[in-house]
C-alpha cells in the first residue's frame, strides 16, 4: 500500500502529463508514492511507462469519470488529484503530508 496515491486525469497531448509526472517522480515525497495517469479515450493514447500506473477507459466520460477510474486503482492512504498541465513545487507532496 502507498502513503500517498496521486491520480492524473489525461485527455490531449501527452507532454503536459509526462512533465507533471517527472515533477513528482524527483519530488521529495514520502516512501510509496503511487502515481495514475487516467487516460480518458484520448485521440493520442497515453504512452505506459515505469514510473506510473496508466488507466485507459474506452469511452470519454470527462473530467470527474477520469478521476473515478483512476481513484477506482488507487492503494494510497491520501488522495490527491491533480490536473495534468500543473507545474508543482519539489516539496508539495511532502508539504500536503506533513
Amino acid at each position: 500500500m502507498s502513503l500517498v496515491s496521486v491520480v492524473i486525469p489525461h485527455y490531449g497531448a501527452p507532454e503536459p502529463t509526462l512533465a507533471l509526472i517527472n515533477h513528482l517522480s524527483a519530488s521529495r515525497s514520502p516512501d510509496g508514492l503511487e502515481i495514475i495517469v487516467s487516460d480518458d479515450c484520448s485521440p493520442e493514447p497515453f504512452p505506459p511507462g515505469d514510473d506510473y500506473r496508466l488507466v485507459r477507459r474506452t469511452k470519454n466520460g470527462g473530467f470527474g469519470s477520469a478521476v473515478n477510474s483512476g481513484a477506482g486503482v488507487a492503494t494510497g492512504e491520501y488522495l490527491l488529484i491533480l490536473n495534468s498541465d500543473l507545474e508543482i513545487s519539489p516539496t508539495l507532496i511532502a508539504s500536503l503530508v506533513d
